[in-house]
């Protein structure tokens, strides 16, 4: 009896075995259409032989299960949140902020000047297509081994196109593994620059040419972030210190911030010239820059309508103080308005249909101000972005998305004058006078239409 018992249990654990092997591989030609996929299989065997070598594990490897990811609204992208989960993120719940931002691998260096400046919880949404994962991964090893607050406040996510999932070559991975530095003396940014000169060339034929979702990223970021208020940069805005990161917690903790359930407390951003050998680290600097013209305001020449209703010569004249606090309320809203701000979570997301370059900011800021939100000008905190923006830095793909989104946005207009059951700026009047205006144009961008580039 014993002995057909156990034969008993036998034959089922290993038809289990049989059924789960075939269902894996199934399931890996499927999503990969026959090519070899990162797994958490993989990830699991590369880190465990590591460790019985007896080698100080310095090689992180993402945990992710292809298949068990979810996909967006458009069926085109497949999302993978807490691929990386940051050891003191449940501790982090109790704060207020929680920064929210996005990445393609080639931006993925200034993570490390975002962390060294910032005090709280960071959820970053990375693109990482085809062997772009693989880069994202070598390196994220080499910050996470240099910049020990990545390790405890920064949780990954990976999101990357249906039609290019992250591939796993050997010969590629172990290219990228010779690359990372012993020491973390070397500059983090070139070192990321090395690792992305190993693309092969034929990679760049569909890869520069690939919409980046940045909507989607955000809005990823902004999801998984645990916290009541979040702050939503691109990855290249820097935080100054985390000194002001802290003061700005305990600005959102005030009683009066918090029963204002709809202010939107904006934090300008200034470009600063490539000559400057340091970010400013207070406003008194930050001022001084300006008048020395090695700051400007963010986007100031590329589209002056970015922050232009937040007054910041204005701005510039108030003085600084040892406290956080609002200095004044933006102007009449007007619609190319697309500030950096904080706010509570209950803001809306941004819209996802917006792929690539264009309309993808200001048309939340615009739903933003349908759904009576106000927007407040702090004035002891911004941001800074390395070097100045200039209008033919715009490649004509991104000129190009930057059109296609201006088709979506007539729906766009429709829905939300449903929703909310008002226009009241004529958009969808105006729309049509602009529609017309670009088509004569024949797609050429004039100053007056370069206002839905950004």
């Amino acid at each position: 009896m014993v002995k057909k018992l156990f034969l008993f249990t036998a034959f089922l654990v290993l038809s289990s075995v049989l059924l789960w092997s075939q269902l894996f591989v199934k399931q890996d030609s499927f999503v990969l259409d026959q090519k070899n996929v990162i797994t958490e299989v993989t990830a699991y065997n590369m880190t465990k032989e590591e460790n019985d070598s007896g080698q100080k594990d310095e090689y992180y490897t993402f945990i992710f299960t292809p298949w068990l990811g979810q996909r967006d609204a458009s069926q085109k992208y497949q999302v993978h949140t807490f691929a990386m989960i940051a050891s003191n993120w449940q501790n982090m719940t109790g704060q207020p902020l929680c920064l929210a931002t996005q990445t393609s691998v080639e931006h993925l260096h200034w993570l490390a000047d975002v962390v060294t400046h910032w005090c709280g919880p960071i959820s970053v949404s990375i693109f990482a297509p085809d062997l772009d994962y693989q880069i994202a991964e070598a390196y994220i090893s080499y910050l996470r081994k240099c910049f020990s607050d990545i390790n405890s406040q920064v949780s990954l996510h990976i999101i990357y196109p249906i039609d290019f999932p992250p591939i796993n070559s050997s010969d590629f991975n172990e290219g990228l593994r010779k690359l990372i530095p012993k020491t973390c003396s070397f500059n983090h940014h070139q070192v990321l620059d090395k690792m992305l000169q190993k693309r092969p060339q034929n990679m760049f034929l569909w890869r520069e040419k690939l919409p980046y979702p940045q909507n989607i990223l955000r809005n990823i970021a902004r999801k998984t972030c645990p916290n009541q208020y979040f702050v939503c940069p691109d990855i290249d805005m820097i935080p100054t210190s985390k000194v002001v990161c802290d003061k700005l917690n305990k600005f959102l903790e005030n009683p009066q911030q918090k029963s204002c359930l709809k202010c939107a407390y904006v934090i300008p951003v200034y470009e600063i010239s490539s000559n400057v050998t340091r970010i400013p680290y207070n406003k008194t600097e930050l001022t001084k820059m300006v008048k020395q013209r090695n700051a400007r305001v963010f986007h100031s020449n590329v589209f002056w309508r970015n922050q232009w209703l937040s007054n910041l010569s204005y701005w510039e004249n108030q003085k600084e103080s040892s406290k956080m606090s609002v200095s004044y309320d933006a102007g009449k809203y007007s619609f190319w308005y697309e500030p950096i701000y904080v706010a509570q979570t209950s803001a809306p997301l941004y819209d996802e249909r917006f792929i690539g370059y264009g309309l993808t900011r200001n048309t939340q800021i615009y739903e933003m101000y349908l759904d009576g939100w106000s927007f407040k000008i702090l004035n002891n905190i911004f941001l800074v972005h390395w070097g100045f923006q200039n209008r033919s830095s715009q490649s004509a793909l991104r000129k190009k998305q930057a059109f296609d989104n201006f088709a979506v946005f007539k729906d766009f207009l429709r829905e939300k004058s449903v929703k909310y059951d008002k226009d009241p700026l004529n958009l969808l009047q105006m729309y049509e006078k602009m529609n017309v205006r670009i088509k004569l144009q024949n797609l050429n961008v004039t100053e007056s239409e370069n206002i839905i580039l950004t």
